[in-house]
């Protein structure tokens, strides 16, 4: 098995073959908007008049345009129905790419978005374009990935000898527009990152005719998010590659897990796939240089992981001149919790130069037993705070992934458990932190009466602040599916958001899996994804305050 980096030359000349038609698409849609921005530009042109000299130039222009249009009808045409929807979809992201900030606010009322059967399912994580109304959302095609097709559970990653034919579920990416609900392009992250996996011939042999290698590899993906100019996406996962199969039924194939970065176009267009082995048993987090197409050691990535932060876990972080993200200030196991300074913007990890540990996140009422003591009830009454973070440096150098801290969280009114309790659990030597404002006091409320999983009682809510910290946005299983805002500086409920009726989704879906909430950038719309209604509703200013 080779390892990754940059695809090899003869790589990279099959994936320029296969682009060669969307390429040219774009290239053709580009010279039409230069040329309707260069008209639209010019001063008020004079009548046209056969002695007028401005007449060749119009002429020349609608020539230009004339030609244009014919290129691309016989490009279209001619790769069929899919390059028209490629087509379509990739001059809306164009479009809605050059909006600036204030985009954000174009629709004041509730956008609301009814997702298809069969299309997106187990959606893990959501991002918003930091210059358009865009948002895409990474999850699976379907139903949700199992044990057996996707080769990962918790926190390992490995594979069985091999899935059945059909039933590797693929990743997807859905990138809609905020202000219409428009679908305007999906990418489906497999088979490019699959391209750059060499499995040895011996496994490849050795598979029955009706198995493919797709059934061998199962991606988790973890983090999607937007590079600060807006011009690429950045979708990061897991995957479990095997070096032979097992002899055994049930049992795990010889291999090694990977943590791996693919990076994509404004367009969807996938242009670099990075990878690099880690260690499961001991999780970092992976800072990529893409300058250069490698894993950087940093102080940060360095550090001694715990089964509590994949980094040194802190309040917060920000990037030095060099390309480093430095913790300030750090939270310790021992004595009073950590309390966080006075409430203000929660930072940007996509491109911002310093952000809090007060991204959206997980705020749980219980803990679960550890393996060991797999027949224990959950620990009631053990509040606990989880953000799992990528971030982006505000030069678009580096990005990190998988930032992934768990702190006991105490708030006034909470009494938290014996320290023989948390021993047991094995939370004797999780970082202690102190609740955020008010709001998340109240959050912490709700959650002792909101269950993400009934069957396993694990009780808990979804957390997002605004960005400018003020407003906080809290989903708990409520009969109507809401959304609360509290005031975080006083714990004031301001509003109850309701997302309307809808349907549920079938396939693989495990009721009481948490949904998506993100606030956009601008903080004028707030969104939630909710699987249970297969919805997904974007408010805007009208019902934000």
């Amino acid at each position: 098995m080779e390892h990754w980096g940059d695809q090899t030359r003869a790589e990279s000349a099959d994936a320029a073959e296969q682009g060669g038609e969307a390429l040219r698409r774009q290239e053709a849609l580009r010279q039409l908007a230069h040329v309707r921005s260069e008209t639209a530009a010019a001063s008020p042109l004079p009548p046209v008049a056969e002695s007028s000299p401005a007449t060749p130039r119009i002429r020349s222009s609608v020539r230009t345009i004339s030609v244009w249009l014919l290129a691309l009808v016989v490009v279209l045409v001619s790769v069929g129905a899919f390059a028209v929807l490629v087509s379509v979809g990739a001059f809306a992201v164009l479009r809605n790419r050059a909006l600036p900030p204030t985009g954000y606010g174009a629709s004041t009322q509730t956008v609301r978005i009814e997702l298809p059967p069969n299309d997106l399912e187990c959606p893990h994580d959501a991002s918003w374009s930091p210059h358009s109304p865009l948002v895409a959302i990474v999850g699976y095609v379907g139903r949700c990935p199992s044990r057996a097709d996707n080769q990962y559970e918790g926190d390992t990653l490995y594979t069985l000898a091999y899935a059945g034919p059909g039933d590797h579920v693929p990743g997807l990416v859905d990138i809609y527009d905020t202000n219409t609900g428009r679908l305007v392009a999906q990418i489906h992250p497999d088979d490019a990152i699959r391209s750059t996996i060499k499995l040895s011939q011996s496994i490849l042999d050795k598979l029955p005719a009706n198995i493919g290698p797709e059934n061998l590899l199962g991606f988790n993906y973890t983090h999607i998010l937007w590079s600060p100019d807006g011009q690429r996406l950045a979708v990061t996962f897991d995957v479990y590659v095997p070096t032979a199969l097992a002899t055994q039924p049930e049992a795990v194939d010889p291999g090694s897990t990977y943590q791996g970065l693919l990076l994509a176009d404004a367009l969807g267009h996938p242009l670099r796939v990075l990878m690099q082995p880690i260690d499961r048993t001991h999780p970092t987090a992976t800072e990529w240089d893409l300058s250069t197409g490698q894993a950087v050691k940093s102080p940060l990535t360095a550090s001694a992981a715990s089964p509590f932060a994949t980094v040194p876990a802190a309040l917060g972080y920000h990037w030095n001149a060099d390309g480093t993200l430095v913790p300030d200030p750090p939270l310790s196991a021992a004595g009073s919790p950590a309390t966080p300074g006075a409430p203000g913007a929660i930072g940007e990890p996509d491109g911002g130069q310093s952000f809090s540990i007060w991204q959206p996140g997980e705020l749980s009422a219980t803990v679960l037993p550890p393996p060991g003591l797999s027949n224990t009830p959950p620990l009631a009454g053990a509040y606990t705070w989880s953000a799992d973070i990528a971030a982006w440096s505000p030069d678009g150098r580096y990005l990190i992934e998988r930032i992934d801290l768990r702190c006991l969280l105490s708030a006034a009114g909470i009494q938290p458990p014996a320290p023989h309790a948390l021993q047991t659990y094995g939370w004797e030597a999780a970082p202690q932190l102190a609740a955020r404002d008010a709001g998340m006091a109240q959050a912490a409320q709700l959650a002792s009466t909101s269950s993400f999983v009934p069957d396993l009682f694990v009780q808990g809510v979804l957390v997002a602040w605004r960005p400018d910290g003020r407003v906080v946005a809290v989903d708990a299983q409520t009969a109507q599916h809401g959304v609360y805002l509290y005031d975080a500086a006083s714990g004031k409920q301001l509003a109850y958001l309701k997302p309307g009726p809808g349907r549920r989704i079938g396939g693989g879906y495990v009721e009481g899996e948490p949904n998506l909430l993100r606030w956009s950038p601008d903080g004028r719309r707030l969104l939630l994804l909710d699987m249970t209604l297969g919805t997904i509703t974007i408010w805007g200013q009208a019902e934000l305050l």
